[in-house]
């Protein structure tokens, strides 16, 4: 399961920089982009996983749904490439932690 998961987060990655290359940005903001999301993650593994260990995985699930739609939403709306460089990290925060059955 585990690689079905890894490429569903590679096939979101190859969309989101088809949809950058229409962003007015430069090229190395569009890979910033990327690279953003993969950083959420690799922080949502380490700052989120010691929390599900602590508090349970029931609550904290609770909590990934609302930190995707509001950080998503948010980056959809982002003015410039910075923006929504930086919210895409908190996008891959709230990524990696979803259940894979959800």
């Amino acid at each position: 399961m585990t690689g079905i998961r890894y490429l569903h987060f590679q096939r979101r990655e190859v969309v989101l920089l088809q949809r950058a290359a229409n962003f007015p940005a430069e090229t190395r903001q569009i890979g910033a982009i990327g690279a953003a999301g993969l950083l959420g993650r690799l922080l949502g593994a380490l700052i989120f996983g010691g929390l599900v260990d602590r508090h349970g995985r029931k609550t904290l699930y609770r909590l990934y749904p609302l930190i995707i739609a509001t950080f998503g939403a948010t980056s959809a709306l982002s003015p410039n490439a910075l923006w929504l460089i930086l919210l895409q990290v908190f996008v891959g925060m709230g990524v990696v932690n979803q259940p894979l059955h959800t």
